[in-house]
């Protein structure tokens, strides 16, 4: 599948696995954007995990995850930022957690076994998910590919204290 460039603009947290699911980061930042979008206007939610070079797959291994809506204006907002998807080429899954026996972790771990035993080497150091309005959750990992430069970070100190507020 190949994808074209495009730009997404949301927010971006540093973090690992553990503070993902105990602070249940990604439906924290959704709330915290509809401070700033009016999310009813976009269809589509965009979720990328940037990994740094030296990512491992430990507990304690921080990423990035930014959380956007693709929009063809900048939404001129402070409190967002621009992320820029490269062209690419890759393989593409659905999931739809309400139909699924699996977690979407769990979804995960089985696309990385099977991309392995294809012989399928994963060299950019991003993935994303569009998440649409149906349920269904598009995963997609780009085999060639540029890397995503870092966007502009909010510690994840600073998310909770400003989400919390």
């Amino acid at each position: 599948m190949e994808v074209k460039s495009f730009d997404i603009f949301g927010i971006a947290v540093k973090h690992s696995k553990g503070e993902d699911k105990e602070y249940n980061l990604v439906e924290s930042m959704k709330r915290y954007m509809e401070n700033y979008l009016n999310t009813e206007v976009y269809r589509n939610f965009y979720l990328v995990q940037v990994y740094p070079e030296d990512f491992l797959s430990g507990e304690n291994q921080r990423f990035v995850t930014f959380l956007g809506v693709r929009t063809k204006d900048n939404p001129a907002n402070k409190h967002l930022t621009k992320l820029s998807i490269p062209y690419s080429k890759g393989y593409a899954y659905t999931f739809n957690e309400k139909n699924s026996t699996k977690s979407i972790d769990e979804m995960y771990e089985e696309i990385y076994e099977e991309l392995e035993k294809k012989g399928i080497t994963l060299n950019p150091n991003y993935d994303f998910e569009i998440w649409r309005n149906a349920g269904d959750i598009m995963m997609y990992f780009p085999v060639e590919s540029e890397n995503i430069a870092f966007p502009k970070l909010m510690s994840l100190h600073t998310f909770l204290m400003d989400y919390n507020d």
